[in-house]
Parts: C-alpha cells; structure tokens; sequence
C-alpha cells in the first residue's frame, strides 16, 4: 500500500468524522443493517479513534461488513477441511458453483480476472481458477454486461452502483472497459474499504472519496468524467445531479432495503435518468430479510425495454451445504433470485 493511499484513507476518515456521516444516525433500515452499521466500523478503527491499516489489509480474510465464502483455508490438506461438516460444505458449494458458472458462465473471463488479494481474502482454487464466492457472482455479471451491453455501451460510459460494498463490480467493469467511469454508493464504512480495495487493486485508478466528495456542492456527469470512481456516501445521494449514467447496477441489496430507502433510490433522478438498468435481486425478500418487497416492485415490467430477464442459475443451481451436527452438513437451496437487463422505463 502507499503512502499516496494511506494519506487518502486517512483523510477520508477526518471528513467522515467532520461531516457526521457515521451510518449508525441513518433511519429506517431493517435487523440486518441495523445490526451491521452499528457494529462493523469498530472493527478496522483501533483504540486510538484512527484508521487501522493492520486490520483494513485483513478486512477480506475477517468478513467485514460482507460475508464470503471460503472463510477459511481450503485448499491445503487438513484432517479439518475433511472432518468437520461445516469446511466439506464450503468446499462442496464452491465447487459446484463453478461447475455452474461454466455451463452459463464466462470461464474466459474468470482466467483473466483471477480473485484479487486486496483484503487479504481466503481464495478457493480448482482447476486453475481462483476465486471466492462474491467473485464468481460479480465475473458472470460482467460476462452478462459483454453479452447484453457491450455494443450499446460508449467506450466511456458512466455506471452508478448502488449498494456497491467495496467496489468488486465496477472495478471488474473497469478493467474490462478502461474508458468507463463508475459512481459507488453505499453506506460511507463500506466506501472507506472501497477506496482501500480499489487503491490497492488498481493503483493507477483516480478516486474521488469522501474527502472530495464532501466538498462539492453537486457531483455532475462533467466532474465524474474526471476519475475512475468516485465514492458517494448514501446521505450524499442527493448531490447527484444531472448525473444521468448509462448504467445503472444493483446486486441483492435492493432487496434488503426498507420500502422507504427502495423507493428513494428506484425513483430518484439518477436512476429514472440512466440508459440501462441491471439487477439482481431475491424475487421475494421475506422471510430472508424483514421486507415486504417481491419482484413485483422492481421497474422491469415494459416488455418493450427487456434486453435480458431470467432466474439467476448462480443463486438458483447452487446450493448451501449447512453444518448439522458439527460432522455433517445439510443441503440448503439458496432463495430464488431474478436477473434483469434492459432499457430504463419510463
């Protein structure tokens, strides 16, 4: 890591703290939230109130904020990994992920994005690849965008990912596409290990973070067009104006939203503003999450904008392996999910 990064990092936390956008004041989210923004920060913050970097190197490897899989070594042989119900089932869930993903995935792109260390992640290998379960999911995404948008995409293009968590997304899209431009929002925790992976991961990459963001008055197209990525706390959304992305991304998290912050974020100008809309989501959130919201809420049903509507076979054909009695594990299908590709509607 540089000092270049460790300087930005830090001064992000200042703004973070002048600004009092710390999650826990933020209203209206469900148990699962709640429970997370209050508990999370506290985990890369030492005792002295400052960033600590020995714990945001690990933040992958310790599951903050987003859970992962394998959480622990799996690879090399140990009596454990083969005993205990819980390893065999991570071994085995990950595994057939893969053996999915290859049947509609792109195994191409999963040989030239090999599972970034940033985070210090446990990594699965098999067959030559590597990868960690959140990984897969965002490289068979990116093989959708090739698929559906690659030739209606500009070579600069402007995604805004909501519920970006630390950025595996749109540095993926990124990569791929090095003309583009992405705007990530979340809760500004999760941005604080964004701008960490992201710094870390393309060390080239000019990031707009919460130091920079918090001094504009607006975040317009023309500003985005100067940075790879520019990290907008949730409380900051309303300094997007003008925006109007070409992309717009959300992975599951829409899902996990009260009413409240589901309609803020579908109905805001940015969104009703974009080109293109692409999301992934649980068809129904309960008893999952403590949310009312089914498929039936999301802007997909103009049949005219539809470029790619189906179940998603990552969420869909895997399984969880759950430990049951320590030495075995039970075989648990994940809740159905929907994917989404199309025009914005509207």
């Amino acid at each position: 890591m540089t000092n270049t990064l460790v300087e930005h990092l830090n001064s992000d936390f200042e703004q973070y703290k002048n600004f009092q956008l710390d999650s826990r004041d933020t209203g209206d989210l469900i148990p699962k939230w709640r429970e997370l923004v209050d508990s999370q920060l506290e985990r890369f913050v030492g005792y002295d109130g400052y960033l600590d970097f020995n714990l945001l190197k690990d933040f992958r490897r310790k599951q903050i904020f987003v859970p992962d899989l394998p959480e622990r070594e799996l690879n090399q042989f140990n009596v454990r990994n083969f005993i205990g119900g819980q390893r065999r089932g991570a071994y085995l869930m990950l595994k057939e992920c893969l053996d999915v993903f290859k049947v509609y995935g792109d195994e191409n792109l999963l040989s030239k994005y090999p599972c970034s260390n940033a985070g210090n992640p446990y990594i699965f290998r098999r067959q030559g690849y590597s990868y960690t379960f959140r990984w897969i999911k965002h490289i068979y995404s990116l093989g959708l965008v090739n698929r559906f948008l690659g030739d209606k995409l500009c070579s600069d293009f402007m995604s805004l990912d909501i519920g970006s968590s630390y950025g595996i997304f749109p540095s993926l899209l990124n990569q791929e596409y090095p003309g583009s431009h992405h705007v990530l929002v979340d809760f500004p925790e999760q941005l604080l290990l964004a701008h960490y992976y992201l710094g870390t991961t393309l060390p080239e990459a000019r990031i707009a973070g919460i130091d920079d963001v918090c001094m504009q008055v607006s975040i317009n197209r023309d500003y985005v067009k100067n940075y790879d990525f520019v990290l907008v706390p949730i409380t900051l959304f309303e300094k997007l104006v003008g925006l109007e992305p070409n992309l717009v991304s959300n992975f599951a998290s829409f899902g996990e939203m009260s009413r409240k912050w589901f309609e803020f974020y579908v109905n805001s100008a940015p969104v009703r503003s974009a080109e293109f809309l692409f999301t992934a989501n649980r068809i129904e959130s309960s008893p999952t999450y403590d949310t009312d919201l089914t498929i039936l809420d999301y802007p997909i049903w103009d049949e005219s904008k539809v470029l790619h509507f189906a179940v998603s076979p990552i969420f869909s054909y895997t399984y969880m392996y759950l430990r049951r009695l320590l030495f075995w594990n039970e075989k648990v299908q994940y809740p159905p999910h929907f994917e989404y590709i199309g025009r914005v509607a509207g």
